[in-house]
């Protein structure tokens, strides 16, 4: 009997001895596991923030493009500007060569009308002129003429 009391005392002496190992194995699984899920939140934080920096990152690059964008329709009418300016700058220059080449065609005009009157004076003149000595000369002629006869006669 005491042998089996023994035994039934070795036996949950055993028992307790295993379930204190069990109970301590358990228990180091148990810290492993927390010092693992630490690490787990641990990551998954980081991989949230770096998905946070990504996230802010793309916004930015989406700024930007958009920014991009419109800094190159702001170019491209900035150019369509210019060249408007500068055809119209073309067109008020060919405008005022234009005018300058009326009036000038004007001045010509005019200087060659008076050069014309002028002529046309000076060529009446001429015409009186000549008109008025041929007179001059048949009254000479005549006057020598009736000398002639009175002398002949």
């Amino acid at each position: 009997r005491q042998a089996i009391e023994e035994l039934q005392r070795a036996k949950s002496s055993v028992r307790k001895e295993a379930s204190d190992t069990d109970r301590e194995r358990v228990a180091q699984e148990l810290e492993e596991l927390k010092r693992q899920k630490t690490e787990l939140a641990m990551e998954e934080r980081k991989i949230a923030q770096e998905k946070a920096e990504l996230a802010l990152l793309n916004q930015r690059r989406k700024d930007d493009l958009l920014e991009l964008e419109a800094l190159r329709r702001q170019r491209e009418e900035l150019e369509f500007l210019e060249m408007k300016a500068k055809k119209e700058e073309e067109d008020a220059m060919r405008a005022k060569e234009e005018k300058e080449r009326r009036r000038v065609r004007m001045e010509e005009d005019r200087i060659r009308r008076a050069l014309e009157a002028e002529a046309q004076k000076s060529q009446e003149s001429s015409e009186r002129e000549r008109k008025f000595r041929q007179a001059e000369v048949e009254q000479l002629k005549r006057q020598i003429g009736k000398q002639q006869i009175q002398e002949e006669g």
